[in-house]
């Protein structure tokens, strides 16, 4: 699968972060570029990433300050608010950063090579990869590109001045070897960052041993689509109670938010294939008293379009909007029609809340087949809800653990089942596991830290990412 860039973002002012204001999700990579006109910027790379850095070596002028840091986002905000800038005051030469945002469906890994000088060409041969290079020239000099053959994905003409020296960055991506230009008076440093695509495993071929096939067909509502190939998909938990008795079981937040556009019908669709014992949604509701998958107030982070809270917009509002991008939101009544047979639906109100009777009342019947799921501090709606015989779903975090009502909640005094983040200390799981209640592990969306729930005693996990972890369950 090609590599795909959802957006990049750039900035010659070190006082403000850097923040890519674009549509991400978890499990997207970051690739951040940090320059410094002079050698004592020091490393820049941000908390939580992977990064290199490098500067001058015995005054020779090359490299000056550069910082190479990549990231597998697991929360759909860690690409905003980077404080980039150097963080010595002493500090006085120019800076700029360059911040590339990809679509981690499209690449499984990546992984950084050395910074070198650009004092000579270099032919580089281990593609895919990011090249990457830095400017400090003056106002006469031009930039130095990549060559046309590769996908330019920055040139630097952002950082370029004609009345003064200036800095910036120039990042290229390339599938076939390359050779990458000597730097001359201009370009300081070069570097390359490996990227492994994803691929997709191929369809099953229908033929039989015979040399017959077994065809089907899909009606599109006009024509009979030929399918190559098909599989069973198999049930998820049919009841609450079958699925907190798994071991291991496994809930796909807002549809698998990282593998697919989360709390769509896509999402939703993809996810039994991947043996999915629930599926998760936060919900919003219109103007108009349609349920639908929203995590957030607004859909802005989705659908730019859509700025105010969601319940200020009518349904056909909303559709007319995400219908022009690849997040059209499932219906809640969709998601019932569809999967409640097969599936635990842990459903979550968000910003209504408040109105739990009447989001409840949407499931009439469906006791047995959901969970109501919201943060720990809720049981002025969680004691209700229980009476009515609906299993509660509490979260909270490790540094919820001196807040009033959190003794209660882990003791399991408010909840069915007890949800903790996957890195909170073995001692806050160990405690948690007195209380008797399924444990489960938020929000992994790698195998290692669905393993890492695994290992302080989850019984369960709510992931993010479902085609890569599913494996984790075993």
């Amino acid at each position: 699968m090609a590599m795909r860039i959802r957006g990049s973002v750039h900035s010659s002012d070190p006082t403000k972060p850097l923040s890519y204001m674009g549509a991400f999700k978890s499990g997207d990579w970051g690739l951040l570029v940090v320059a410094g006109q002079f050698g004592t910027q020091g490393d820049a790379t941000p908390a939580g990433w992977t990064g290199i850095y490098d500067t001058d070596k015995k005054d020779e002028n090359w490299i000056r300050s550069t910082t190479v840091a990549v990231h597998k986002a697991q929360r759909s905000t860690e690409f905003r608010g980077i404080n980039w800038g150097s963080k010595s005051a002493e500090y006085k030469g120019r800076q700029c950063a360059y911040l590339v945002v990809i679509d981690g469906s499209t690449i499984d890994n990546m992984e950084l090579e050395a910074i070198h000088s650009t004092e000579n060409a270099q032919l580089i041969s281990d593609v895919p990869c990011f090249g990457i290079m830095t400017m400090h020239a003056t106002a006469a000099e031009g930039i130095v590109t990549f060559p046309t053959t590769t996908t330019i994905v920055t040139n630097g003409d952002w950082g370029k001045k004609t009345d003064s020296s200036w800095s910036s960055i120039a990042v290229n991506y390339a599938t076939t070897p390359f050779t990458a230009p000597a730097g001359g008076t201009i370009a300081k440093s070069r570097t390359f960052v490996k990227v492994t695509e994803h691929v997709e495993q191929a369809s099953e071929d229908p033929t039989m041993a015979n040399g017959t096939r077994v065809e089907y067909f899909v009606w599109s509502g006009t024509d009979a689509i030929s399918c190559v190939s098909m599989k069973a998909i198999p049930y998820g938990s049919r009841s609450v109670e079958e699925m907190l008795k798994t071991p291991k079981f496994f809930v796909a937040h807002r549809g698998g938010s990282a593998s697919w556009p989360e709390h769509t019908e896509r999402a939703y669709s993809q996810c039994p294939i991947f043996k999915t014992h629930g599926l998760e949604m936060s919900c919003g509701q219109s103007s108009d008293g349609v349920w639908f998958g929203c995590h957030d107030q607004s859909l802005s982070r989705l659908v730019p379009a859509l700025t105010k809270p969601v319940d200020q917009y009518t349904w056909n509002e909303i559709k007319a909007a995400a219908s022009r991008t690849e997040y059209m939101p499932a219906r809640l009544d969709w998601l019932i029609e569809h999967y409640i047979d097969s599936h635990v639906l842990v459903v979550d109100p968000k910003y209504k809340t408040g109105k739990w009777e009447e989001f409840l009342a949407v499931f009439k019947g469906l006791e047995n087949k959901i969970i109501f799921k919201a943060y720990g501090d809720t049981r002025w709606a969680f004691d209700p809800i229980r009476a009515k015989g609906v299993k509660t779903w509490g979260y909270a975090y490790a540094g919820d653990k001196d807040k009033a009502w959190y003794a209660d909640w882990a003791a399991g005094k408010t909840c069915d089942v007890l949800s903790m983040e996957y890195t909170a200390p073995q001692e806050i799981w160990t405690a948690l596991k007195v209380s008797g209640k399924p444990l489960v592990s938020h929000i992994p969306s790698v195998p290692e830290s669905v393993k890492m729930g695994w290992d302080k005693g989850a019984d369960g996990t709510i992931c993010s990412n479902p085609k890569a972890c599913i494996s984790a369950c075993a």
